[in-house]
Formats: structure tokens, C-alpha cells, sequence
């Protein structure tokens, strides 16, 4: 090797080659200074450690050479307080206190500051290697020295990069100078408004708010409104209230929500159970029933599709029906039916029959156009107990078509 030069040792070949294969870093944290007990030598691969260390630092500095890219450049500064030694030997360690790289050194002294000299000393070392791209500098973040060129560079790099921005103009996407307006045309995104703009333009919506041969002023609103409490007034199409309808301060919305529940729940407590939200007409139904004393319900049902009834004596069959709810449990149930113009039909169900729920169910059709017999037919009839007061009616009858009014009494 050359008189003065450096060399990778066995440690530092290995751990190179293992961050190649398992692409990983070697992190070198360490540079170390020897004075080979009073001579050069000639460094080894097999070295572990310098002859004769007498100063240890931090790296400063690490980079890969831009002329080389297998030469790694490594710098440290020995500050002006280290000193009294000469440098002959020069080792650099990984952040395990591995020997990776030793060389030898052109023989210098480094004072100390008692002997009355201040120097701050600069180290440059260069490794070659086949692959610099596996070594990284590990930094002790309590100790960190840098030398007055390499500061003296960064603060160039900066000063560089801000005058290369500070004349920049200013975009939505980024900020720099900005030009002043004082017009409502100009535009750009790169220019601003200035205070006497801004003025006129508020000066602008302030007239353009006052004028009340575009805007409602709120007297005028006012008047409007009383007009519509006072003398009334016409509304087209649905008017929804979300919260109050006050009307000669009744809340309506509410008093009319309130009503309907008290007049259900006292309909439900005289035997007849009734829904709070249950349609007027509904309502109205079950009312009819308790001043009468017994449950009644009407209403108007339509074929429903077939379904399996058994005649009374016991032979299945698939029938058309009709089918409904209602909120007692009904004793008799009369429906009549018009299916087309020529043949009406009534269905009749009495408990009294035979005293349960699959009591016969008597479908009987007449003929509107001449003197006929009536057809008759007797079903089982079906009415399921749904659980929660109300019972769903299932009633045969014997044409696929039509609309039947339907009347139940409990």
C-alpha cells in the first residue's frame, strides 16, 4: 500500500459484504486518533484496535465522493480544548466499537490550548470500497462538532436557496410578493385587494342590502306576516310544520298529537284497543264500538290471492280470499262483494257456529241479472291471534277479482 493510506479490515469486509446480503447499513459513529507509540507501521487487516489511541470523536461528516462513487469521505473536527499528542495512526469505528477502517497519517502535532496555541484541527478520511451506497454515519445526538467550512457551507447552500425564492411571486399554491389593486376588475391570482378596494366593495354590498326594491325590508315582512295572522291568507301545496303551529298561542301540532293519544288510550281502556296513531276514521270506528258495547270495525278489502282453506268437512283446497287486521277479537264477520256486474257474493262467519276460530265460513254467490238459485259453499274460515291485540282475518272467497266491504263485530 501506499506510505500514508487506509485499508478496510477483516471486521469492516464483513460487515460490508453482511449489509449487501441482507440489505442492511454499516453505521460508522467513531473516528479515532493513535500516535503508534512514537512511529508509523504499517497497518493490518487483522487490526482490532490502533496501536496507541489517545483521542476518540465523533464523525462530523460522511459522504460518498462525487468524482467516485465507491470512495466514502469521512471528516471530523478535534476541537481546540483536545490536543498535546501527535497524530501518526487513524481508525474509524461503527456504532458497535467495531474496527471497520485503519490508515496511517502524515505525522502532525496537535497542541493543546495551555501551550498557548488555539487550533482546531480537520481530519479528512477517505475509504474505497466496492459498494458505498451499504454504509450510513450513526450520530451520537449529545455530541455534535462541525467545522467552520463545513458551517461556513451550509450556511451558503441556505443563503442560495433563499434568494432563488424570495422574488418569487405568490400563487393560490404557493406564497411570495403579491401586487396591490385598488379596482374591482383586476383580477389574477397572483394580485391582492388593498384596504381602499375592500371598502368600496363592502360600501357596494351595504347599498346593494338597502334596497329595497330588491330586498324585503323587515317592516315590510313584518306586515306581511301580521296580514297573514290577521286577515288570512292562501297556501298552495302542503305546508309541513316541523316543530310549532301556534295559533292564538295553542301550539295545534302539539295539541292535536296530544289529543289523539288521550282519546286512544281512553278508547283502549274501555275494551277497545286503539292505536295513538291511528287514522281518524279508525278512531272514529272504535268509538262507535264502545257506545254500542260491542267491538265493530269496517272497511273495504280486496282479493288477496289464493291460499288453503278445508271445506267443513275436511277436504283441502285452494281458494281465492281476501284477508285483514283488526284490533279485536271479532265474533261475527259479514263481507259482500260486487266481482263483476252480473254476480254479487257474501261471505259470513259466526263464531256461534261451532265456537272456535276455524268455524265455518259461509260463501254464498247470487246472480244480479236473473231469478237463479243461490250457490253456497262452507269453509273453514282462519283468523290468527297476532299477539299484540290484534288478529288478522282470513276469508275465502269465490272469484279471484273485486273489491268487498267488510264489516266485524267482537
Amino acid at each position: 500500500m501506499a506510505q500514508y493510506g487506509t485499508l478496510i479490515t477483516n471486521i469492516g469486509l464483513a460487515q460490508i459484504a453482511n449489509a449487501q446480503i441482507t440489505q442492511s447499513k454499516v453505521g460508522l459513529e467513531y473516528i479515532a486518533l493513535g500516535d503508534g507509540n512514537g512511529a508509523h507501521y504499517v497497518p493490518t487487516q487483522n487490526q482490532t484496535a490502533l496501536v496507541h489511541e489517545v483521542w476518540r470523536g465523533p464523525i462530523s461528516e460522511l459522504s460518498i465522493d462525487p468524482t467516485n462513487d465507491n470512495r466514502i469521505v469521512i471528516d471530523a473536527v478535534i476541537p481546540v480544548t483536545a490536543g498535546g499528542f501527535t497524530i501518526r495512526e487513524i481508525g474509524i469505528f461503527d456504532d458497535k466499537n467495531q474496527l471497520i477502517a485503519v490508515g496511517q497519517y502524515p505525522e502532525k502535532y496537535k497542541p493543546q490550548l495551555s501551550e498557548g496555541v488555539s487550533e482546531e484541527t480537520i481530519i479528512h478520511f477517505v475509504i474505497e470500497t466496492n459498494n458505498a451506497d451499504v454504509v450510513k454515519l450513526t450520530v451520537d445526538p449529545t455530541v455534535i462538532i462541525a467545522s467552520r467550512p463545513y458551517v461556513d457551507s451550509k450556511v451558503a447552500q441556505v443563503q442560495t436557496e433563499f434568494n432563488k425564492h424570495k422574488a418569487e411571486i405568490a400563487t393560490t399554491e404557493k406564497p411570495g410578493h403579491v401586487m396591490l389593486v385598488n379596482d374591482l376588475i383586476t383580477g389574477g391570482t397572483d394580485k391582492a385587494a388593498s384596504a381602499e378596494t375592500v371598502k368600496t366593495l363592502n360600501t357596494n354590498q351595504t347599498n346593494h342590502t338597502n334596497n329595497t326594491g330588491i330586498h324585503v325590508t323587515p317592516e315590510k315582512q313584518t306586515s306581511w306576516n301580521n296580514k297573514l295572522d290577521k286577515t288570512g291568507g292562501t297556501i298552495t301545496g302542503s305546508l309541513t310544520v316541523t316543530n310549532t303551529l301556534i295559533v292564538d298561542g295553542v301550539d295545534l301540532k302539539h295539541s292535536v298529537s296530544d289529543l289523539k293519544s288521550k282519546v286512544a288510550a281512553a278508547t283502549t281502556d274501555m275494551g277497545v284497543q286503539t292505536s295513538p296513531t291511528a287514522t281518524g276514521d279508525q278512531i272514529a270506528a272504535n268509538i262507535r264500538a264502545i257506545r254500542t258495547g260491542v267491538p265493530y270495525w269496517s272497511g273495504t278489502v280486496v282479493y288477496a290471492g289464493y291460499r288453503a282453506f278445508t271445506f267443513v268437512n275436511g277436504t283441502p283446497t285452494n281458494i281465492a280470499h281476501v284477508q285483514f287486521t283488526l284490533p279485536f277479537n271479532p265474533k261475527v264477520v259479514a263481507m259482500m262483494g260486487y266481482p263483476n256486474t252480473t254476480v254479487s257474493e257474501h261471505s259470513i262467519y259466526d263464531i256461534t257456529f261451532d265456537g272456535n276460530y276455524s268455524g265455518t265460513v259461509k260463501v254464498a254467490t247470487f246472480s244480479t241479472t236473473e231469478y237463479s238459485d243461490a250457490t253456497t259453499r262452507n269453509y273453514r274460515g282462519d283468523i290468527v291471534n297476532n299477539g299484540n291485540g290484534t288478529f288478522t282475518v282470513y276469508m275465502p272467497v269465490m272469484f279471484a277479482s273485486g273489491s268487498y266491504k267488510v264489516q266485524a263485530f267482537g
